[in-house]
C-alpha cells in the first residue's frame, strides 16, 4: 500500500501545462481513472468480506474474499500484457529500420526505453502480486502446511526491486527516498512474518508487537512526512510569489511576471489533498494493526469488524483525498506509452505536418 506514494505528484501541473494543448481525447485515457478507483473498491470490498468471513460466516472460502482483488490485478495484468506486447512490436520496427527516424533520433530512443521501464517494470510488479496472492489462497484454502515463506517470497522480491531502482537511479527517473522506503518497508516486514509465522509462532520471545516493528516505523515517517511536506511546499510557493514580485517592479508597466502565481497555488492544493488522504489511510491502518496487535498477542480481545473498520475508513477518505491526483499521474504515464505506441491522435502542434515523419508516434513501413 506504501507504494502508492512513490508517485510524484508534485510537477504534474508543469507537466499539464507543458503538454499539447488540444489533443483530442482516447477513450484510453479514461484507463486509468478506471483502473485506480476499480482497486479502490476492490480492497473496499475485500476488507468488508474479510470481516464477515472472521466474524459471521466463517465458511465462506477465502478466494471468495479476495476475489475483487484478483479480479482487478487480472484485468491490470491484461492491460500492461498487451502493451508488452505492443512495445515489443515497436522495438522491432524501430531497430530493423523499418521506422523512419529523420530527426531527434536519440530523442525519440530515449522515449522508447521511458516506455519499456514503464511496460516491463509494472508488469513485473503485477506478476510478482499475483504470485503471491496464488500463493495465498493455496494456503488459507488448500494447502494450511505451506510454509508463509513462499507466499512472501515475491513481496520480498518485489521490496528487493525497490531498494535496487532506488539506489541506482536518480530522480527525475525514479524518486529515490520513496523508491528505498517502500523497498526497505516491505522487505523487513515480510522477513518479520516469515520469522515469526515459520519459526517462531508459538513462541513468546517475538510478540506481535514487535513483528510489525517494520510498519510501525513506516507509519510513524509517513505521518513525519505528511507535517513537514506542507510546510516545505507552502515556503517554496511563497519564495516562488516573492521572487515573481520582485520581477512585477523591475518589469516596466507591469509585465505578465506580476500576475498571481497560480501554479504555486495549485501545487500547494494538490500536496495538502495528497497528505490529508494519507495521513487518514495511516492512522486507520495504524489504529487496525494496533487493534489486531492486542488480539493476536491476546491481551484484549475485540470483534473482527472493530478490527477491520478502522483500516476501511482510512482506505475510503484515500480514495476520496487522492483518488483524483493518482489518476491524474497515470494518465500521464499512459500518454506517454501510448504516444509512443501510436495509439494517440496526433496534437494539434502536427497538423499541417503530414508529410514529416515523426519515427515514434507516425510509422512508415519502407518497401
Amino acid at each position: 500500500m506504501v507504494g502508492l506514494f512513490n508517485l510524484d505528484f508534485s510537477n504534474t501541473d508543469d507537466r499539464r501545462e507543458a503538454s499539447v494543448t488540444g489533443r483530442s481525447e482516447s477513450w484510453w485515457l479514461i484507463l486509468p481513472y478506471v483502473l485506480v478507483r476499480l482497486a479502490g473498491i476492490a480492497v473496499c470490498l475485500a476488507l468488508v468480506l474479510a470481516s464477515v468471513k472472521l466474524d459471521i460466516y466463517t465458511t465462506l472460502p477465502w478466494w471468495l474474499v479476495l476475489l475483487p482483488i484478483t479480479v482487478t490485478l487480472g484485468i491490470v495484468f491484461l492491460v500492461l500484457t498487451i502493451a508488452v506486447i505492443l512495445w515489443v512490436r515497436v522495438a522491432i520496427l524501430f531497430f530493423s529500420g523499418n521506422i523512419e527516424v529523420e530527426e531527434e533520433a536519440e530523442m525519440r530512443l530515449d522515449v522508447l526505453v521511458r516506455t519499456a521501464k514503464i511496460c516491463f517494470l509494472g508488469h513485473g510488479y503485477v506478476v510478482l502480486l499475483m504470485v503471491s496472492l496464488g500463493l495465498l489462497l493455496l494456503k488459507l484454502d488448500f494447502w494450511h502446511s505451506l510454509q508463509i515463506v513462499y507466499p512472501l517470497l515475491p513481496l520480498i522480491v518485489l521490496g528487493v526491486a525497490y531498494i535496487f531502482l532506488g539506489l541506482v537511479f536518480k530522480q527525475p527517473e525514479v524518486d529515490s527516498p520513496w523508491f528505498l522506503l517502500v523497498g526497505m518497508s516491505v522487505l523487513s516486514q515480510s522477513i518479520m512474518l516469515v520469522i515469526k509465522l515459520d519459526h517462531m509462532k508459538e513462541s513468546e520471545g517475538l510478540p506481535w508487537a514487535v513483528t510489525f516493528t517494520p510498519s510501525w516505523v513506516t507509519h510513524m515517517l509517513l505521518l513525519i512526512y505528511c507535517v513537514v511536506s506542507p510546510l516545505r511546499t507552502f515556503h517554496e510557493a511563497q519564495a516562488n510569489d516573492d521572487s515573481r514580485s520582485a520581477s512585477s517592479v523591475e518589469t516596466p508597466y507591469g509585465g505578465t511576471e506580476g500576475l498571481p502565481s497560480v501554479s504555486s497555488t495549485g501545487k500547494l492544493h494538490r500536496q495538502l489533498l495528497k497528505v490529508v488522504g494519507m495521513a487518514c489511510w495511516v492512522l486507520g491502518w495504524a489504529l487496525s494493526q494496533a487493534l489486531l496487535t492486542l488480539r493476536l498477542d491476546v491481551l484484549y480481545k475485540v470483534s473482527w469488524l472493530s478490527v477491520i473498520l478502522p483500516a476501511l475508513l482510512g482506505w475510503i477518505l484515500l480514495l476520496v483525498f487522492c483518488s483524483g491526483l493518482v489518476s491524474e499521474y497515470f494518465r500521464e504515464v499512459t500518454e506517454t506509452v501510448l504516444a509512443t505506441l501510436s495509439l494517440v491522435p496526433l496534437g494539434d502542434c502536427l497538423k499541417g505536418r503530414s508529410d514529416e515523419k515523426d519515427p515514434l508516434i507516425i510509422y512508415h513501413n519502407r518497401p
